[in-house]
């Protein structure tokens, strides 16, 4: 059990010293990101390059929220089993 412990020790003391070290990270909490973060530049991008930079990122996350649902539903049905239709349902909501 101690070699657990100092295990675990020595693994949270690792990541404090990387995250300080290579982050920048000054204390305990995320960072919080800016309004104009990269990944909201690239999630922009990405919505401009697929043709959808006037659809609001709400309604494109329910409308691949009902596909997936109406995905599993289907696969329930022909399959009968709720793992056939769980990845059904998250392929369904991610391939379009």
């Amino acid at each position: 059990m101690t070699a657990v412990v100092l295990a675990t020790t020595a693994a949270a003391g690792t990541y404090f010293l990387f995250t300080a070290a290579v982050l920048g990270w000054r204390d305990l909490r995320w960072p919080r990101p800016s309004a104009t973060s990269r990944h909201q530049a690239r999630r922009r991008d990405w919505l401009v390059q697929a043709g959808l930079a006037d659809i609001p990122m709400r309604e494109l996350a329910a409308v691949m929220a009902a596909l997936g649902a109406l995905g599993a539903f289907g696969a329930y049905a022909v399959f009968g089993g709720i793992l056939p239709a769980l990845v059904t349902g998250a392929f369904e909501a991610t391939k379009r």
